[in-house]
């Protein structure tokens, strides 16, 4: 027994040194040529960064909200937009130049984006190779390349959607492993430190999928597993406390604005568009058209995956539901109707093809594997597995010549050092160097520069990002300003007693003291903070401070946390999971 269990290790540990090295050979262009395209989300999440590198150097590791960036306007996407797993880059950046540092840490997630895959397949499939292909296929589809370099939080998120959904079969469908019900919670939770809206998706697909089961009469297996669902959403909740409490504080019934609601139109692709960008897999294709893309392999796959699915109903259900989804990504499915619904949520219904790439990479595992089956158990297998290798890397360097071209080619942008105020330059690639990488901070952000505003202070935001304070209804300009990590500080010297308004806008948790003494906020008409002052020096103080209840929910969330790691390695050490029941192939 324990020779086997050394050789399963030793063929796992095979695999995860290929994937590590498949993962720094496809960074190294990158790195060689030490640019950055920055395109779409780019600048709103490299910002993001940078307002928590600054207070982290500062000796403050929480972030609450902008006020050395985004306009200096306190918003509070780092409240409402998930930043746990920005972290790491941000402390990358205290050891490399922000070039590095970013490629690094996109390293890392695609590596672990690899391994999860591989070892949540392995679980479901219990073959090593189908297990690679698996990981190969779906971490290096076409859409992920493009979420890679441009839409980060949902490009992080997609890290873990093999956990969540080898969690949601573990309760729902096989048969023996109701014992780990704690991966769903575990992957869920993951994906909410990464993107709420793909949390949100994640659900929709998860009752899809419980609805179509109930359809074909698998009802009362859906009710028998439902504690298990249960206590896993419990679990859930437990680990993702802070993130609640936030939002029930300062979000739920704040009239708190987020991106734009519904779904333009004009950004949803056809399905012609959709197989054309496929079987071409460029990258430069104008946003959001490239969004539609799988690559050319998984297209194929969706074209003949019935082939081996039909011989099995769960990868019958896969490929089925795969398609359902790359409808859902086009306007072949009825979006005009439901733009402006609870569906719109979605805001782009490419993002469906985050899922539909996950199903397809299973199918076309299993096809490969079917295809090379005649080798399979053979002296063949070191070729076979080194094959696969090359052929990952070949479908990552035609995914991303395009990109790798325009690091390589393009000049690096011009951007000014006295911007403060205007847009980053209009064009579909702002090429980044470690010279000019600070330059983008003096310039808004592209996309999401006032997302998580006040709702009345959207129709305001000009004179908010413009920096416009008013006293009594006029506007002021000689206040004095320091900015600090979740505070900023202004002196005013005035010369009769008065309301200031001030360029911060304001939440529930958002505080004021006038030298030292702390003041009641009245909300302004734009949202912003509004503040009785004297006659004379006012020392002004504004700042967040999210409650003593924030700090309570990390501590459970942490506590919570440790319990699951300390349970799962003894768990493991005394023989769980049945491992040693399991038929593992190479």
């Amino acid at each position: 027994m324990k020779n086997h269990s050394k050789s399963r290790l030793n063929n796992d540990y095979l695999y995860v040194v290929l994937m590590a090295l498949m993962t720094l050979i496809t960074f190294l262009p990158f790195l060689y040529y030490g640019k950055i395209s920055a395109m779409s989300d780019w600048s709103f999440h490299a910002t993001r960064v940078e307002e928590i590198y600054r207070n982290v150097k500062a000796g403050h590791l929480f972030t609450f909200i902008a006020t050395s960036t985004f306009d200096h306007s306190g918003v509070g996407n780092f409240l409402f937009y998930p930043i746990f797993f920005l972290y790491p880059w941000v402390f990358l950046r205290f050891v490399f130049n922000p070039i590095v540092s970013f490629y690094v840490w996109e390293y890392l997630f695609t590596f672990s984006a690899l391994t999860i895959a591989y070892f949540s397949m392995k679980k479901f499939c219990k073959n090593r190779y189908q297990s690679f292909v698996f990981a190969i296929l779906y971490v290096f589809n076409s859409y992920r390349f493009y979420l890679g370099h441009a839409v980060l939080g949902e490009f992080v998120a997609t890290t873990f959607l093999p956990l969540a959904f080898q969690g949601f079969y573990n309760i729902f469908i096989s048969d023996d492993e109701k014992n780990q019900w704690m991966l769903l919670a575990i992957g869920m939770t993951l994906i909410s430190y990464s993107h709420v809206l793909t949390t949100i998706l994640s659900v929709e697909v998860f009752v899809l999928i419980i609805i179509v089961m109930v359809i074909v009469g698998k009802g009362k297996l859906v009710l028998k597993n439902m504690k298990f669902a249960f206590m896993s959403i419990g679990l859930w909740i437990l680990l993702s406390l802070p993130m609640i409490y936030i939002f029930l504080s300062n979000y739920i019934g704040k009239n708190i604005s987020a991106a734009p609601k519904g779904i333009p139109m004009t950004m949803v692709n056809s399905f012609p568009r959709l197989i054309i960008n496929s079987l071409i897999s460029v990258l430069r294709i104008t946003y959001p058209n490239f969004a539609a893309n799988i690559g050319t392999v998984l297209l194929l796959t969706a074209a003949v995956g019935w082939i081996v699915a039909s011989k099995n109903k769960i990868y019958l259900s896969m490929y089925i539901l795969s398609l359902v989804l790359l409808v859902l990504s086009t306007n072949l499915f009825p979006w005009e109707k439901l733009a402006n619904s609870p569906f719109g949520i979605v805001q782009l219904p490419v993002r469906y093809l985050s899922y539909a790439c996950l199903f397809l990479a299973i199918i076309a595992s299993l096809l490969i594997c079917n295809i090379l089956k005649r080798c399979y158990d053979s002296k063949f297998q070191v070729l076979i597995i080194c094959m696969t290798f090359l052929a990952g890397l070949m479908v990552f360097f035609i995914g991303q010549k395009n990109h790798i071209g325009i690091v390589k080619h393009f000049e690096v942008s011009k951007l000014s050092i006295t911007a403060t105020g205007q847009k980053l330059p209009d064009q579909v690639d702002i090429i980044l160097d470690k010279d000019n990488y600070q330059n983008q901070f003096n310039y808004d952000v592209t996309y999401g520069n006032t997302d998580y505003y006040p709702n009345k202070s959207l129709v305001y935001s000009d004179t908010i990002t413009s920096q416009q304070s008013y006293f009594n209804g006029k506007i002021v300009s000689q206040l004095k300003k320091k900015y600090f990590a979740n505070k900023i500080d202004y002196q005013f010297n005035s010369l009769k007693t008065g309301y200031l308004d001030l360029p911060v806008v304001s939440y529930s948790g958002t505080f004021v003291k006038d030298n030292g003494k702390k003041q009641n906020i009245v909300q302004s008409y734009r949202g912003t903070v509004k503040v009785k002052v004297n006659k004379g020096v006012n020392n002004i103080e504004v700042g967040f401070n999210p409650g003593t209840g924030f700090y309570m929910s990390v501590f459970v969330s942490v506590v919570t946390w440790l319990i699951i790691i300390i349970y799962t390695i003894r768990f493991k050490f005394r023989g769980g999971f049945n491992e040693n029941n399991r038929v593992y192939t190479w």
